[in-house]
């Protein structure tokens, strides 16, 4: 009985929904390699960056570098969630578990998050060309989809890491359900994720050395709690 009791306390204290604290509690814990871990995400998105500056090269190679930064940034999320949801279980952030996590997430990277992603791609076309055609009704549906879509996002690489089984109709499926079960908790950790993205769009210095990181440290310990609690 005591036993029990003593499972059932560990279980209500980490299902605690103190998301932001611990997040940054992980991120100040080791923060040198994180910034190393950042770092290495944000290079991926360097080839991507001269496509869209330099519009004088060749068509033909700021596709190649547009491409190659695409494929690049969803292995270095996988790999980054793989690499933190471990972290999270009090594991030593090193190279050899970066290593490990990139070989372990590869598949998941293109076969899970790569289609569930691709999807605000889309959407964004769909916006662009109602735009257009002045169809503003159909233009507000598809942003309000894409909010939606945001918010379900935020479970779609936790999700990945904790059930290597659930394909990617499987994320979604979950991260609705996730998201229906614990809509306050949610929205609240979506909010938390808008600060460091708004920190890195509005300075290089956030971008390079905070924002990804702390997204996806946010949303693993928001799926953590969520989860707990189911």
């Amino acid at each position: 009985m005591d036993n029990r009791r003593n499972k059932t306390k560990a279980l209500e204290m980490q299902a605690d929904p103190k998301i932001l604290r611990q997040s940054f509690t992980l991120w100040r814990a080791r923060w040198k390699a994180m910034l190393l871990l950042n770092l290495a995400w944000v290079a991926q998105a360097v080839p991507l960056f001269f496509a869209l500056a330099f519009t004088t090269w060749p068509y033909a190679l700021r596709i190649a570098l547009s491409i190659y930064s695409v494929l690049a940034l969803v292995l270095a999320t996988a790999t980054i969630f793989g690499t933190l949801n471990q972290v999270s279980d009090g594991i030593q952030l090193n190279p050899s578990l970066v290593w490990r996590s990139l070989k372990s997430q590869f598949t998941n990277a293109y076969l899970k998050l790569l289609p569930l992603y691709s999807l605000f791609f889309w959407l964004i076309l769909a916006d662009r060309w109602a735009i257009g055609e002045n169809l503003f009704i159909e233009a507000t549906l598809i942003r309000l989809v894409i909010l939606i879509l945001g918010i379900l996002s935020l479970y779609w690489g936790p999700a990945m890491v904790d059930v290597p089984a659930l394909s990617a109709i499987g994320l979604f499926i979950a991260s609705y359900k996730l998201t229906w079960h614990r809509q306050g908790m949610t929205l609240l950790a979506g909010l938390y994720c808008l600060a460091p993205l708004a920190l890195g769009l509005l300075t290089i210095l956030g971008l390079l050395l905070v924002a990804p990181v702390m997204v996806v440290l946010i949303q693993l310990q928001l799926f953590r709690a969520v989860a707990v609690r189911r």
